[in-house]
């Protein structure tokens, strides 16, 4: 065989063989084109592919699957034997309650809503009478008016507040008391001030007790009391102190408005309250006592003339006695004077002129 055609055998069983190999591998790429090929072929951009981003789901341990039921509360069953041997009734089941703190604090806001309607409008917790103590001339039913609580609920009683309210309402109170009970027992227990003189001035008349506070006339007073005349107003405690410099309140003003006060005021010096009372004592019968802001406390005698003892009665027996001797000189001479004065037990003198 000559060189020529040896060649030409070689390159039919080459491509022969590149051609099997092609068709027994068809997932194999195409044989990679010359570089004239690759230099003519216009360049296409390189495909990528481009996956959607992965999710994962995870799921609690406490969730319920879809495909999964919940399981029904347990209940608690009860077999109640019977006489026969070997026979039993099963009775309805009952479910096992586990109560949660949300149905525990839902019971509880409940059971305070009804008491709370109970305690506001039940006829039970209403204030009904009112047991009253110690009072002797002021009445109950102005007591009543003056608390105004007939029917209301007993959780809007406010004692501190009744009493202020009673104190003002009534100067002759030394004290008052309010107390609230269950259900709704609703006590008063006051202490009044008991009047030992009646001060009458500028047509006005108060009463005033041991500790020398002055309040307006109410009921009986029980026991007689010292009835004094006033010409003025009493050496009072407000009046010990230097008033202020434009000030308009005077103790006459004082005075004037004592019988209609809203509250009792101190009007006389506790210790003038005894000295008042044992002069009473001294002075004629059925006379009653007088009082001068210039002169003190005297009355007025039978005879016809006015004496007066001062401001100060530490001394009444002694100005008794020097009073008694200036009568005693005076009446058999025919002397009768219109004022008598033993205010000082050193200078004393009587006028003869109103």
């Amino acid at each position: 065989m000559s060189e020529a055609a040896r060649s030409l055998f070689r390159r039919t069983t080459a491509s022969r063989s590149s051609r099997q190999s092609a068709s027994a591998r068809p997932g194999r790429a195409a044989s990679k084109p010359s570089r004239r090929a690759a230099a003519e072929t216009p360049s296409q951009p390189r495909r990528t592919n481009v996956y959607p981003p992965i999710v994962t789901r995870q799921t609690s341990e406490r969730t319920t699957p879809l495909n999964r039921r919940a399981s029904a509360p347990a209940r608690r069953q009860y077999y109640y034997a019977l006489s026969t041997p070997g026979a039993e009734v099963r009775l309805p089941a009952l479910p096992v309650i586990r109560p949660s703190w949300r149905m525990i604090s839902g019971l509880l806001a409940a059971v305070m809503i009804l008491a709370m309607s109970a305690l506001w409008n039940a006829p039970t917790f209403q204030i009904g009478d009112i047991t009253i103590s110690g009072a002797q001339r002021i009445a109950k039913v102005d007591l009543e008016a003056v608390m105004n609580m007939a029917g209301e609920p007993a959780v809007t009683v406010s004692p501190r507040l009744l009493e202020e309210a009673l104190a003002a309402a009534f100067p002759d109170m030394k004290s008052v008391d309010v107390t609230m009970g269950f259900p709704a027992r609703l006590a008063v227990a006051v202490v009044e001030r008991q009047p030992v003189i009646a001060w009458e001035q500028d047509g006005k008349t108060s009463w005033i007790d041991m500790e020398g506070y002055a309040f307006p006339v109410r009921g009986e007073p029980g026991t007689p009391l010292v009835t004094v005349m006033a010409e003025g107003s009493p050496p009072s405690l407000a009046a010990e102190e230097a008033p202020a410099e434009g000030s308009a309140s005077t103790a006459a003003e004082k005075a004037a408005s004592i019988a209609g006060a809203p509250q009792a005021v101190p009007f006389l010096p506790p210790e003038m309250i005894t000295p008042l009372a044992e002069m009473a004592g001294q002075a004629p019968e059925g006379m009653s006592l007088a009082y001068s802001p210039d002169y003190g406390l005297g009355w007025n005698d039978p005879q016809g003339w006015r004496v007066y003892f001062g401001q100060d009665t530490a001394n009444i027996a002694l100005k008794l006695s020097e009073y008694q001797a200036i009568v005693d000189y005076l009446v058999p001479r025919n002397i009768h004077p219109s004022l008598i004065s033993v205010e000082y037990l050193h200078a004393p003198f009587y006028r003869l002129e109103p």
